[in-house]
């Protein structure tokens, strides 16, 4: 398999860093609280290409791995990524895969953490993790703290619902935010809805739980009964808007109006 991987240059905004890298299917959008030190970007870098390649290899010797739309059971697996992926989609009755871009994001925000930045978002092609380093690491650098904003704003992005955003407070993070559409996107859907968002600490949980709840939805009456049927334990909050009718429950974030026509993997900063 002909192998991608680039990668655009850093540049800071309000003293907050952004990059792009791309390998593969997966390409990431990541905001930091100041540039990547090399060194960290290639843990980050590493990590995902140990994760893909540990999903490659099971779908080599388990085809229907990739293919499923129905969750899967094995015996005696062992990769730690390979057993949340099974859990979470058999939660949520999805097949394995509807799980990948929400764990990829999040395993990329925890090893940027892990290699000491204070805040790393990751957008994995619209799924979202946010984490901000524990009280107990940011009072060792208490120069990047101070640049921090309070929160960020998610925009979400639909074909009925425009300007839409989440104000997501980063004491509140980690957060996993994944969006499901039947209408945009690469990702197979079986129902008729403009956009499921679905919030949790788990991104693999997140990703199969708005799959499978944009699944359910194919008109407005359908709203409130998929919301009830995802709100599963995990699951904070879920979002679905459907024709112009926006439905939610649990913990959900403030809605709060974006200035510009958001994408779901915008992200816009506020002081």
């Amino acid at each position: 398999m002909k192998q991608k991987c680039t990668m655009k240059q850093q540049f800071t905004t309000h003293e907050l860093c952004r990059i792009s890298w791309e390998y593969e299917e997966t390409a990431l959008n990541i905001i930091t609280d100041r540039p990547i030190p090399l060194s960290a970007l290639e843990n980050m870098k590493q990590t995902i290409h140990t994760t893909r390649s540990d999903i490659e290899q099971f779908i080599f010797q388990h085809r229907e791995f990739k293919e499923s739309l129905v969750p899967l059971s094995y015996e005696n697996v062992q990769l730690g990524t390979i057993k949340h992926m099974l859990q979470s989609s058999s939660a949520f009755g999805v097949g394995p895969m509807a799980c990948v871009a929400g764990i990829i994001s999040q395993i990329a925000s925890e090893s940027l953490i892990e290699s000491g930045l204070t805040l790393a978002i990751v957008d994995n092609g619209g799924d979202i993790f946010i984490k901000k380093s524990p009280e107990s690491v940011l009072c060792q650098s208490n120069r990047y703290q101070a640049n921090l904003p309070k929160y960020v704003t998610v925009g979400l992005y639909s074909n009925s619902v425009r300007h839409l955003g989440l104000k997501i407070e980063l004491d509140q993070t980690p957060i996993s935010l994944c969006s499901s559409s039947s209408l945009m996107g690469r990702s197979i859907s079986l129902g008729e809805c403009d956009m499921v968002t679905v919030i949790s600490e788990h991104g693999s949980l997140a990703d199969a739980a708005a799959t499978a709840t944009c699944n359910r939805i194919t008109e407005s009456d359908d709203i409130m009964p998929s919301l009830k049927w995802g709100h599963k334990p995990g699951i904070l909050g879920i979002i679905a808007i459907q024709n112009g009718k926006i439905g939610c429950i649990g913990q959900v974030p403030p809605f709060v109006r974006t200035k510009t026509q958001a994408r779901i993997e915008g992200i816009n900063f506020k002081y």
